[in-house]
């Protein structure tokens, strides 16, 4: 019963955080999506690293990201490239990005013991 009741409140706890972000339903499940990406591919605590040093400068990373925008669009999968520059202009956005990774993470470890 107890747990029940933390796992209510931490999910309560996550829909008011995302509705401080102010990103849609689409770029929520960009980020989902990209998070359990890199997790998956073995590169969640690289990325969480590399954001964590550079999320002071995300705005200047996600202009750099919109001039290699026309290059990145001929890989398929970064069709959604654009989306995330916008996101990853404000501080808050990378926070939450870097949330997410950890979540699933903390997923991951948890499947493999």
């Amino acid at each position: 019963m107890k747990l029940s009741l933390i796992n209510k409140k931490k999910k309560k706890e996550k829909k008011e955080k995302e509705k401080e972000l102010n990103l849609t339903e689409e770029q929520l499940e960009i980020v989902n999506k990209n998070a359990s990406f890199l997790v998956d591919k073995g590169l969640g605590t690289i990325t969480i690293l590399f954001l964590d040093s550079s999320k002071y400068l995300s705005f200047v990373g996600s202009q750099m990201l919109h001039v290699m925008n026309p290059m990145l669009t001929l890989v398929p999968y970064f069709k959604d490239f654009d989306k995330i520059a916008v996101m990853m202009e404000e501080e808050e956005n990378v926070e939450y990005f870097l949330s997410r990774i950890e979540f699933y993470l903390n997923e991951k470890e948890k499947r493999e013991k």
